[in-house]
């Protein structure tokens, strides 16, 4: 008898059989074809939307805050000479 193909969930890394239905239909995104479990699932594709929105925000590009010091670093110099 043939031995049935096994691979590891990618949350708890235990292996299991995955739906061979699931994977002969590649181009639907299916959670039999990376988790044991719903909840596996579940916490492997919220942990992955963190992920992506924490690279997100890291990838926005910052305002620099030198060039706002600079700024008002001129205008108190220019107050400063007026009273003097």
């Amino acid at each position: 008898m043939k031995q049935k193909k096994k691979i590891p969930c990618r949350v708890c890394k235990k292996l299991f059989e995955p739906c061979a239905y699931c994977q002969s239909h590649s181009d639907v995104f299916r959670w039999r074809n990376f988790a044991c479990s719903k909840e596996c699932a579940q916490k492997y594709i919220r942990d992955t939307l963190a992920y992506r929105n924490a690279r997100k925000l890291n990838d926005q590009p910052k305002e620099p805050a030198a060039a706002n010091d600079a700024a008002a670093d001129t205008h108190e110099c220019q107050t400063e000479a007026r009273t003097e």
